[in-house]
């Protein structure tokens, strides 16, 4: 199946794109990041009772749906330059995880609000029930191929 990854950096046809990066750099900006506590919770709850799906940590996403792709480079693209939106294979015996949206923001929520148990609860939601809606991020545990650059996006400062 074909899916669709925006990325900052620039990769040629027949490359993987490394997983990891979202991670990295949460881990460089430690808890000062923004999601810092949201994915150190969804992390934690993982390895408690939900190893079999692919970390977020040190995964990759896509998406299903190009459109949904391209609406997320522009809502989520921090960095200025030049954004590549590619057309990309999953790997063979990649693990995969589709988490449902409204639960990953609702995780963050109750963070935000200091509800910790509801929280906890919450990021136990969102392992549990795997999302069937396209429009939701794709988690892949291994490298992504790309089969094609498909559009580029210049994100101004």
């Amino acid at each position: 199946m074909t899916y669709y990854r925006w990325d900052d950096r620039e990769f040629e046809t027949g490359e993987d794109i490394p997983r990891g990066r979202f991670g990295h750099i949460l881990i460089d900006h430690g808890p000062v990041h923004t999601l810092w506590d949201r994915e150190m919770l969804l992390e934690t709850v993982r390895l408690g009772g939900h190893r079999s799906r692919p970390s977020r940590l040190s995964g990759l996403f896509a998406f299903v749906e190009i459109d949904v792709a391209r609406r997320h480079v522009h809502a989520f693209a921090s960095r200025p330059g030049i954004h590549w939106l590619y057309e990309v294979n999953v790997s063979p015996g990649a693990r995969l995880f589709r988490g449902h949206e409204p639960n990953l923001a609702a995780v963050g929520k109750a963070l935000r609000g200091r509800d910790f148990r509801g929280a906890v609860t919450l990021a136990g939601t969102y392992w549990r029930e795997e999302s069937a809606a396209p429009t939701d991020e794709l988690v892949s545990s291994e490298p992504l191929r790309v089969i094609a650059v498909v559009d580029r996006h210049l994100v101004e400062e």
